[in-house]
């Protein structure tokens, strides 16, 4: 007699045939209490879509995988992000040392630890100019066979049967897919020197015919290099916005960095709908959703509604909508002009802005004053932490009371957009004149260091309006000060990537100034006027001017630079944050003003100090 076995179970059996669990234990020696990881159930190995996990020593990760997959892990303990190719069903272990050193034991070990030391895409940490040729069939050339130096390696481990043929194959397709996307970043970046040098249209037609080839062997749309770690990069970035921009001529070549700027952003979202579908549509318009509201400085965007609008109706049940989906509703309510939670209070302008007559609109309790500003970079952070300051607040009869500095009184949409964004609950001010001078003496007094726009900072005030104590939060390092020699620092020219550039390079005119800035910055784009005054002024009597691009996308930067017309040299950090980090920079705009002998005699945030100063020294 034949047993039957009910719909339901049947499925639940070919189920758990297909999506076999796939286990990972983690060990970290030394003090870790969490761990980041991709989840390796979604279709793409994103940087950004991470998930947290606390931890003590050690702890197993459980998946269910349909086909093999990479996963990228990080934690406090590593230095560096570790990426773990695995396949379906099978169990790993991974001891995570302090010595930066990562051991695992599994299936096609041999395999795992060789992919450690095959290139990966990170910003500012590839050389380029390996890669380049002085004819783009040379940097083809190039380009495979560095590819295929790496894959020999694995070829010979699958030989000796030390890999699976399933586990060399998710090697095989990553490997394509990463140097696909080198090679057409390559090929669009010697585009775009065509276009800046107005080169003749055969040339670009034949740069053209090379990038199409590239995207024809390695389709974007091809859901077996999704799994790849540089998937999105080569989708979004060389494809959708380099390539579809060049092949459909949707490129301004009067003004050709453009090509990066935001008013694209319709373009880039009909690319994307005609290029992709199902899964692949769903993960792109997802990272480039993410991509356009990860910066916690940068106000929303409101070209970005429809995009928002699409991806809820056709993929309402996203596995990605849990990494975007409060960025996402935010955005959406602030530009649908819904009334603000009753959590965040703006106080009324009044000719007495005065401290004390803020503060005695508070009712007499204890309150926690936050000084801030939006070119702040340290400041969402903190506010977020349960540091010091933090733990103040958790006393039932503490208020927080936000106070915006910046001198520019015209940003008024960016700062409630800033708040909103950031979930800044409480009362917010923004602070004219009067008060920011009041502010300026309060923190003199508090012998705290650096300017009070070096912010966040904080002031507790008791029950009596007064000043309680002050609280300096956010600094990522001892600044250089004035003073002392400057630090030499390496990053590259903005406009040639693989041209290296130094701050010593400069060093030797008279007097050189030193601006630290991003394109998101509006204080900094808003001091542009004051420093090209001076630099006009002065330019040939012993001035120089070199910019320092900092926590910034290159996109945007040289579309800001575009339009700015900036005369001076630019030197931008591909890592975003060394050089930051380098000078103990915690907001910007940062000037330096540096003499010949290469000493720092003026570091300040204020252009105004800085032209003051100038004008001192060489008006003479």
């Amino acid at each position: 007699m034949g047993h039957f076995i009910s719909p339901i179970l049947f499925l639940m059996l070919i189920f758990s045939c297909s999506n076999p669990e796939t286990t990972i234990h983690v060990s970290i020696q030394g003090e870790c209490d969490e761990l980041l990881y991709t989840n390796p159930e979604l279709d793409i190995c994103y940087e950004k879509f991470m998930e947290k996990v606390s931890m003590d020593k050690d702890i197993e990760l459980k998946f269910l995988l349909s086909e093999n997959k990479f996963m990228l892990i990080q934690t406090p303990v590593l230095e560096k992000r570790y990426i773990l190719p695995m396949e379906s069903g099978e169990s790993y272990r991974l001891d995570i040392h302090e010595n930066n050193q990562v051991y695992v034991s599994g299936p096609n070990k041999d395999g795992i630890e060789l992919y450690q030391s095959v290139m990966q895409y990170e910003a500012g940490k590839l050389d380029w100019a390996q890669f380049k040729g002085n004819l783009s069939s040379e940097t083809m050339m190039k380009v495979e066979g560095f590819k295929q130096k790496e894959l020999s390696g694995f070829k010979k481990l699958l030989a000796e049967k030390k890999i699976t043929d399933s586990f060399y194959r998710l090697i095989e397709k990553d490997r394509d897919c990463f140097y696909a996307f080198v090679l057409s970043y390559l090929l669009s970046q010697d585009m775009l020197r065509m276009y800046r040098n107005d080169s003749d249209q055969e040339r670009k037609d034949g740069l053209l015919t090379d990038l199409s080839h590239v995207f024809m062997e390695y389709p974007t749309n091809d859901k077996k290099l999704m799994p790849s770690p540089s998937w999105h990069s080569y989708a979004l970035l060389t494809d959708i916005k380099l390539y579809r921009q060049y092949s459909k001529r949707n490129v301004d070549e009067n003004n050709i960095e453009r090509l990066f700027s935001p008013e694209n952003g319709s373009f880039w979202f009909e690319e994307m709908k005609e290029s992709f579908s199902g899964s692949t549509l769903e993960a792109i318009l997802a990272i480039y959703i993410n991509e356009n509201n990860n910066h916690i400085s940068t106000p929303f965007s409101e070209n970005m509604l429809p995009v928002y609008d699409y991806f809820n109706n056709h993929f309402p049940q996203s596995k990605y909508s849990i990494y975007i989906k409060d960025q996402m509703n935010n955005n959406i309510e602030f530009f649908m002009e819904r009334e603000f939670d009753p959590s965040f209070t703006f106080m009324p302008e009044s000719k007495d802005d005065r401290l004390s007559a803020i503060l005695s609109q508070m009712k007499g309790k204890k309150v926690l004053v936050k000084i801030w500003s939006i070119g702040n970079l340290n400041q969402y952070g903190e506010f977020k932490k349960d540091d010091s300051a933090e733990v103040i607040l958790q006393d039932q009869n503490v208020q927080p009371l936000y106070i915006y500095l910046d001198e520019n009184q015209n940003m008024q949409k960016l700062w409630k957009a800033a708040i909103f964004k950031n979930n800044l609950k409480g009362v917010h001010v923004k602070a004219h004149e009067s008060l920011i001078a009041e502010l300026r003496e309060i923190h003199e007094k508090g012998h705290l260091e650096d300017d009070i726009f070096s912010n966040p900072w904080y002031i507790l005030i008791d029950e009596k309006g007064e000043i309680d104590q002050l609280i300096k939060k956010g600094k990522t390092k001892p600044a250089v000060p004035t003073g002392s020699v400057f630090i030499d620092f390496e990053g590259v020219d903005p406009f040639d990537l693989g041209k290296k550039r130094k701050l010593s390079d400069y060093i030797g005119k008279d007097y050189l100034i030193v601006d630290f800035w991003a394109s998101w910055c509006a204080p900094c784009i808003i001091g542009m006027d004051n420093l090209s005054e001076v630099y006009d002024k002065y330019k040939g009597k012993g001035l120089e001017i070199v910019g320092v691009i900092v926590s910034d996308k290159i996109e945007s930067n040289l579309e800001m630079q575009k339009k700015l017309q900036l005369p001076w040299p630019q030197i931008f950090d591909p890592t975003k944050d060394k050089i930051r980090e380098l000078y103990g920079i915690s907001s910007i705009p940062t000037l330096l003003l540096i003499n010949k002998d290469g000493k720092i005699i003026l570091r300040t945030q204020r252009g105004k100090d800085i032209s003051d100063k100038i004008e001192e020294l060489l008006s003479k």
